[in-house]
Formats: structure tokens, sequence, C-alpha cells
């Protein structure tokens, strides 16, 4: 006894002498740690706070409990002796990370990570208490992240009288806890609608803060339901506020889900340094599920508002496909098909199956329009081969829109080398029956003609992919926001469209009529018609190398002589070893071409090469396209143009040496201060995808005009431009 009244008195001496501190401290690789408490001594039956401080080096951060897409949050886990009981790990609020294409949420500035401990209070006094825990982290920068463990203890003596207070760190301890976000149920409510493309949030706060709460920010707590990659966006609404966030692509819908709200303070007084003070509030958000896109809902009347001036919808960066009805997209889609049939995409051909026409025009009529029925019937099916096939890829969680599969290089090189063996066959180099491009020499009948008309079909429609014609882009855009049957429906009309001119040409005799004779010319009209199809495979090799670089274009160059060789022998022989010559040779090129697109990419070709910065002199210098930027350049006041495009789309490249070539486009672009930004979509890209379907499309191209005021609708230019139409849509802009 007389040493623990001993203790009692001499303890407390020892605690105040100068430079105490209880706390361990650890520095690691671009972090530091401190683990300490706010007291120096423990009561018993008493709970008290443990700090433990992250200092990160410049240009790092650590991560918060949901670390977004990238990171591991940190953690705490502790080693207490009996008669003591420890609490979870609580955060501050973060800040939100954009490194990329990635998002994280957590801290760059010192930070501490508070957790509660409790004494029992059957603890002697006079005694030690060792606390002991183990810290795990992950530190990161741009360019790399390094994970991270550390041990440390707290030493603290047990007291009966009440706990002294660690005078070098209970005040840093206690602005902390100040600072956290507060429960809030009593005082705030939250409920969600879950739609098929965003979660819509209806936050009632308490009625001193009003609607007013500016610059909202929303973290949540677990992933999977909101999309960390778009920004929340809230107007007025109700008697509070609607907060919409971006729902992760079919993403489960659990019955509540617990968000951080965070915004400035308008009570807190400011810190000097310059940055600012917030409140937050973390709720539990009962969530239901409704059928349908809110961006749907919300495009006609509330952006028609939105655009005069009225309340932002928290949707206006992405306006929708309108309320279009079933109906009108399917009109759409046949307008769509048909004007395919005017792209440079399907002209060689389709040319090939006018010219058959006319081989046929002294046929039987039945002959002719069973022909035109079967070409017709390879396009509609191939049409709705590649709806089935996005609509179960997306079902699976696949971003990806029209012209999909020339995202992908072994396609890309696959095609160009089919092309290449179709061209070489139309200058006489090989003969196999011209089965694939239906030319008029084998369309005299039999089950092969047939065969050839179906396989023509399926070859346009495979080469209709990189263009979108006037009228599809909306259609489209429908098509994958609704169930599977519908959309199922408008690529049917999309193929009908398509191969209607042909259908119609083969059950019209009066207008066979019409076409030249049969004659000599036809040969030579089939042997030119090669060209535009080697024009096309040069075109998809450029393609390739933006897609794999020069490291992979090696081989698909390879394998087009091989390619050539495989022709070359087919058509200096007809004997069974050298038709199996020729085929292995061919599959050899097929494998080359296969490896190629399995090269890592090695030298950048699309947006990754573009630079930012003014104009280069006679041209419009480009951007690559980041959301956040264009969010950024908006709340500048500044107008924005974006270019959704790919290598592989012959419509944005017609676009660019009509339009974008224009020395009065470039100087009218120049003289408002347009900031040109271009979101290439060569190779595939989630966010641009999203983007993509946010503005109602699906697929490139997509031309988007901000006017650099922050709560107006954009202008979405048509898909075809000429100059004229591009300078209207700035002279709306510039008045």
């Amino acid at each position: 006894m007389m040493l623990r009244a001993v203790a009692t008195i001499l303890i407390p001496l020892l605690l105040a002498l100068p430079g105490y501190s209880p706390a361990d401290v650890v520095e690691a690789p671009n972090l530091r740690l401190e683990l300490a408490a706010a007291v120096d001594t423990v009561q018993p039956g008493s709970s008290f706070d443990v700090a433990l401080k992250l200092t990160p080096g410049e240009g790092w951060h650590v991560y918060w409990k949901n670390p977004g897409d990238v990171g591991l949050p940190t953690t705490l886990d502790w080693q207490l002796p009996e008669g003591l009981q420890g609490g979870e790990l609580e955060f501050p609020a973060p800040t939100r990370f954009v490194d990329g294409s990635f998002v994280s949420y957590g801290y760059d500035a010192p930070v501490l990570l508070l957790s509660t401990l409790t004494a029992s209070g059957k603890l002697e006094p006079g005694g030690q208490l060792r606390a002991e825990a183990r810290a795990a982290w992950t530190v990161c920068r741009e360019d790399r992240c390094i994970p991270g463990k550390a041990d440390l203890s707290l030493e603290l003596p047990v007291m009966a009288m009440q706990a002294i207070s660690n005078e070098a760190w209970s005040e840093q301890i206690d602005a902390a806890r100040r600072s956290f976000p507060s429960a809030g149920e009593k005082d705030w409510s939250a409920t969600a609608e879950v739609y098929d493309d965003f979660v819509q949030v209806s936050l009632r706060p308490p009625e001193s803060l009003g609607a007013s709460l500016s610059e909202l920010q929303v973290y949540p707590l677990a992933r999977g339901l909101v999309d960390d990659d778009v920004p929340a966006r809230s107007r007025p609404g109700g008697a509070g506020l609607l907060v919409s966030l971006a729902r992760q692509t079919d993403s489960e819908v659990p019955e509540s889900t617990r968000l951080l709200f965070k915004w400035p303070s308008v009570d807190k007084q400011q810190p000097r340094n310059g940055q600012t003070a917030y409140d937050a509030v973390e709720l539990d958000v009962e969530l239901k599920t409704v059928s349908g896109r809110l961006s749907s809902l919300l495009a006609s009347p509330a952006a028609a508002a939105a655009s005069q001036g009225g309340p932002d919808t928290g949707l206006n960066e992405a306006p929708p496909v309108s309320d279009m009805t079933i109906m009108l997209a399917l009109l759409l889609a046949l307008a769509g098909g048909l004007m395919l049939n005017l792209m440079p995409c399907v002209f060689p051909v389709l040319s090939l199956k006018i010219l058959s026409f006319v081989a046929m025009a002294g046929d039987e009529p039945a002959a002719v329009r069973r022909h035109g029925l079967v070409f017709g019937a390879g396009v509609v099916l191939s049409f709705q081969v590649l709806a089935g096939v996005m609509i179960m890829l997306k079902a699976g969680g696949q971003e990806l829109g029209w012209g999909f599969q020339l995202q992908s290089p072994a396609f890309v090189a696959a095609m160009a080398l089919l092309l290449f063996a179709l061209a070489l066959q139309l200058v006489g180099t090989f003969d196999i029956g011209y089965s694939l491009t239906a030319s008029a020499g084998q369309l005299e009948g039999g089950t092969s003609g047939y065969k050839g008309s179906f396989l023509s079909g399926v070859l346009a429609t495979v080469l209709a992919t990189p263009c979108t014609a006037p009228f599809m882009g909306a259609a489209l855009g429908f098509a994958v926001q609704r169930p599977p049957l519908e959309a199922m429906s408008v690529f049917t009309a999309l193929g009908l469209g398509m191969a209607s001119p042909y259908v119609l040409l083969s059950f019209s005799p009066a207008l066979l009529r019409f076409l030249p004779r049969p004659g000599a010319w036809m040969e030579t009209f089939k042997e030119a018609m090669a060209f535009p199809l080697f024009l096309a495979a040069a075109w998809l090799v450029w393609v390739f190398a933006g897609q794999v670089g020069n490291g992979g274009l090696i081989y698909l160059l390879a394998a087009f002589v091989l390619g050539g060789a495989a022709a070359w022998l087919r058509g200096h022989g007809q004997s069974r070893p050298r038709a199996l010559a020729a085929l292995g040779v061919a599959v050899l090129a097929l494998l080359l071409a296969l490896q190629g697109a399995a090269q890592p990419f090695s030298v950048s070709a699309g947006a990754g090469s573009l630079v930012g910065g003014e104009y280069a002199e006679g041209a419009i210098q480009w951007r690559a396209w980041r959301q956040e930027e264009v969010d950024r350049l908006r709340a500048e006041g500044k107008p924005v143009f974006i270019d959704f495009t790919a290598d592989w789309c012959l419509s944005c490249k017609a676009n660019e040496v009509i339009a974008f070539s224009s020395q009065r486009v470039v100087e009218r672009f120049r003289e408002l201060g347009v900031v040109a930004m271009k979101a290439d979509w060569t190779r595939g890209d989630p966010l641009i995808t999203r983007a993509l379907g946010r503005y109602g499309r699906d697929g490139v191209p997509l031309y988007v005009l901000y006017d650099g005021r922050r709560d107006s609708e954009p202008q979405l230019l048509p898909q075809l431009l000429t100059p004229d139409i591009v300078l209207e849509a700035l002279a709306r802009i510039a008045a």
C-alpha cells in the first residue's frame, strides 16, 4: 500500500516534467506515423482517445476507409492487456484524388485517425498498461504505391485520480474529434431511389442549414453501388436537396447504404493556411429500386428549365436521349441504316452486290428476288448477332458501344487480312469462286451463289461498323437504355434499313433495266473495286498500329507478306498439295497477325499523345479529355468542345479533314477561347463509354460544345460535320 501511495504522488510530478510526451514514432518511406493518447494517465472505468497521426511526404497520400479505385485503407489492430478494450479506427472526411482514370479517397496532409480505449473499473491503481497495435497502410503518389506495416505501443500508468491530460496531444486530438463527421441521424433524413443509371438521394438537412449546402461532396463508405469516377451533383428539391450519384453498371442494390456528405463550413473559423474548413455528416440511407433511367425522366422539362437558367438537375453534363418512343427509335434506325449505304465503309462490297444484279439482269426474276432476300437476311441477322453480343457483354458488366469489336487489335488484324485477301481475289491473284464478295461470276445459281449473297451481307455489316450515319446515334443511344427485346428491335430496324435498297432492287425488274447490260466491262469494274479494298486494308493497318504500337505492327506486316504468298500459291495451281500449302501459309499469316495483336502497347498514338496548351499555328491544339478537367474549365467560365472519336471511325476522320481543318473554324475557336478536348475511344476506355452513355449515345462520333456557363445545357452537333455547322454552333455560344 505504501508503494502505491508513493507512486500516486510521484507519477504526476514526473509527467509534469518538460518534454514528457507518451508517444511512439515510426519513420516509414514517405510517411511518418505517431501513436499518442489524449491522456498521460488512465483512471479505472474511464475512456480516452488514442490518435494515429499520419504525415505523408510531399506529393504522397494515404487512404480513407473506402480507398476508391486504388490503394488500401489504413488499419490499426490492437493487442491490448486484460482490462483495456479498444474501439474501431475512426476517420475524418477525406479528399477526392484523381490519378489518370483512377479516383481515390484519402489524405495528402497530416491527419489524425482516432480510436477510443476503455479501461475496466476493476483495474488496480499504481500499475502500468501497455497498449500495442500494428498499423498497416498504403502510401501512394501518381506513379507508384508503397504498402507498409509497423508495430507501435504506448505505456500508461493507472491512477485512482482523474486522468491527467497529455498537454502535447490533447488539444490536437480534441480538435480532430470536433472535425469528424457527425452521426446526425436525429437532425438529418435521407432516402434514395436507385435507377438504372443514377442513385438519387433525397436529403433533408437541419433547418439551420436549409437547402443552402454549397459545393456538396458525397463519399460512399462501401464500394459497389456508386460510380466513383463521376462527382455528385445536387440541386434544391422537395424540403431539401436532390443529390444525383452515378450508379455502377448492373451493380447489386442493398437495402441501405452509408454515405458521407461534406461541405464547406459556414460556422467554423477558416484556417490561416488558405485551406477550407469543412463540416461533414454520415448517414444511413434506405434504398428503393426504381425501373428505368433517371436521365430519361429529367430529359425534357428539367433540361429546358436548366437551359433557361433554372435549377440544375445535376445531370447537365450528361443530357440523355430525350423521351423517345420505341416507334420513333425504329424510324430513326431505318433511316440510319439506309444512310449507311452512302458511307465509305461499305461501298466496295455493296458496289459488287449491284454488279451481281447486273449479271442477273437476264435471269429468272424469282432467282433474283431470292438472292436479294438472302443478302438482306445476311445483313439483318448480322445486326441481330451484333446486338446479342453487345447485350450479353453489357449484362456481364462490360463497357462498350457501337463499333466495339474494332477496339480489339485481334479483330482489326483479322479484318485487315480478310480485306487484303478479297482484294487479291478481285484482281485475279487466286480464285475460290468469289463466294465472299458475291461477285458476278459466281451468281449464276446454285447453293454457292446463295451462300455468297448471304456472306456479302455479313461482310457489308461488319464493314459498316466503323461508320455512324445520321439518325443512328440517337437510335442506338435509345437502344442501349432499353430492355433486350426493344434493343434487338432497334438493331433489326437498322439492318432492314441498310438491306432495303437491294431487296427493293431485286424485286423490281423495271429498275434492273436501268442498269448497264452485262459485258466485258464487268471484269474491269470488278478488278477496279479491289483498290478500295486495298485502301480499307491499309487504313486498318494504320488503326492497328495506333492500338499496339510499332512492336505489334511488324508482325502484321509480316502476316501480309505471308498472306500474299498464300494467295500466290493458291493461284498457281489447283492441285491438292498446293492448296494445302496455301492454306497452311494463310493460317500461319493469321497466327502471326494475332501474335502482333497480343504485343504490349509501345508507342503512344492516341489520347495519351495529346498535349495541353493553346493553339498550334494554323490548327486546333487538342487536349486529352478528362471529365474533371471539363468540370474545372466550366467552373472557370471557359467554353469547351469535346470530340469523342476513334482511329477506326471513318466518319470521325472525314469530319477532321472537312470541318476541323478549316481555317475559318480554327480562327473562330481561337477568337472565342474554346478549349478543344479529344476523347480517344480507339482502344476502348470505360470512362469514355460511360460519358457517351450520359450524353445518350452509344458510339462515336459525338461532338459536345459547352458555352462556358456552368448551368447551361451543351450543344450536341450532328455526326457528319461541315465548317458551316461548326461555325453556327460557335455563333450560338458567342451570342
